[in-house]
């Protein structure tokens, strides 16, 4: 009998008394799915939404954010709603364009105190128009009472852009959700910030480092490289070319790094940090941009599965311990990568366990989707406290 994906999910670290339970999963919405998936049985949603509800029902989160939900999806929403979740949804700004994001949270566990429909697509504050800033990706925040302690919990539900090669479009997106939350940080007082979702970045690339480490040297690197969905990509040509001349003489290795195509696109991160300002009704505008090519995040993240796996592990040597993130290996197979996309970052939370990935060989034998597993993302589930 072929074991369950559910089944091999074992969680790594304790319960805590005053904790709650986060979800966040990408459910691959139907809408987005490609002629060839179409075709088959497995991806139909009326066989794969009984299956993401299953993941739901046995993890149990106190709130839920799902990425990629339809707008016209009644099947699995109205179960939630039954089970006595409340919903907040904000589709993509995109008319032709039918998914978006969900934010469920129990009504007995918190209390609504606002929802912020944050868009991304800011063309307005970029003075170059060639940049083409005016995507439709799109981040739910909303600002939560918690019933047990009265403190608000503000949650944030992010969908980036998936184009590998728009390092610099991320990082304005980035940006824009980091400085609406640091100023509702501000706005509520005694707040702690969850922020979760599909960033489209790997552990390995600068993006990830601009976050979980506050800054970032972006200058010499390439907008099409920093988010590193190259290294996961199942195209070949989408590895990493450095163009090196590398030339043998008497023994020795004479490197030579040709730059000139790296550094004509850092005016795409000059375009991208343009808006630092945000007024009190929540509006963006030019500001004077940072001379510096250090650029550092508003506010201080942590990642929840990095924290407590690096906490945890016994495993790694100190020389690999070095080199790892700690990140999962993989939350995502894709028709197009395979690696880990997705993320639950905090700021003034601690955790207290988190759900761990199946293990590879399982899921190489296994791929998602699959007749256990509805979506081609996994589930990231933490206990927060």
């Amino acid at each position: 009998m072929q074991q369950q994906i559910t089944s091999i999910r074992k969680w790594l670290g304790s319960k805590h008394n005053n904790s709650f339970r986060l979800m966040s999963y990408n459910i691959l919405a139907d809408s987005l799915l490609q002629e060839n998936e179409k075709q088959l049985q497995q991806y139909e949603w009326k066989n794969r939404w009984p299956l993401i509800f299953s993941q739901i029902k046995k993890y149990k989160p106190d709130i839920l954010c799902l990425q990629e939900l339809d707008c016209d999806e009644n099947d699995l929403s109205q179960l939630l709603i039954h089970d006595k979740y409340e919903k907040l949804y904000l589709k993509r700004s995109q008319e032709n364009q039918k998914d978006g994001c969900a934010l469920f949270f129990l009504k007995q566990k918190f209390k609504l105190i606002k929802s912020y429909n944050l868009h991304l697509k800011q063309e307005h504050l970029f003075y170059n128009s060639k940049a083409k800033m005016d995507k439709p990706n799109i981040c739910l925040i909303t600002v939560l009472q918690d019933c047990n302690d009265g403190n608000p919990l503000i949650v944030a539900n992010s969908h980036l852009i998936f184009n590998k090669n728009r390092g610099d479009l991320k990082l304005s997106q980035l940006q824009l959700i980091m400085i609406t939350l640091q100023s509702l940080q501000l706005k509520y007082q005694n707040s702690r910030i969850v922020w979760c979702g599909d960033f489209n970045l790997t552990p390995n690339s600068a993006l990830y480092s601009y976050i979980s480490q506050g800054q970032q040297q972006f200058s010499k690197l390439n907008p099409k490289r920093i988010s590193g969905q190259y290294s996961i990509s199942y195209h070949p040509t989408d590895y990493m070319q450095d163009r090196i001349n590398v030339q043998k003489k008497c023994g020795e290795f004479n490197i030579q790094y040709e730059q000139q195509d790296i550094d004509y696109d850092y005016d795409l991160y000059v375009q991208a940090l343009r808006c630092q300002i945000i007024d009190d009704n929540f509006q963006f505008h030019q500001a004077q941009l940072n001379p510096y090519p250090i650029v550092e995040t508003p506010i201080q993240f942590r990642s929840v599965y990095a924290d407590l796996q690096k906490m945890k592990s016994k495993d790694l040597h100190d020389f690999y311990a070095k080199w790892s993130t700690y990140e999962p290996l993989i939350t995502t197979m894709s028709s197009s990568q395979v690696g880990c996309v997705d993320y639950i970052w905090i700021n003034k939370l601690q955790v207290s366990q988190i759900l761990q990935m199946p293990k590879i060989e399982y899921l190489i034998e296994n791929p998602i989707v699959n007749q256990e597993e509805g979506s081609d993302h996994l589930p990231l589930v933490c206990d927060l406290y």
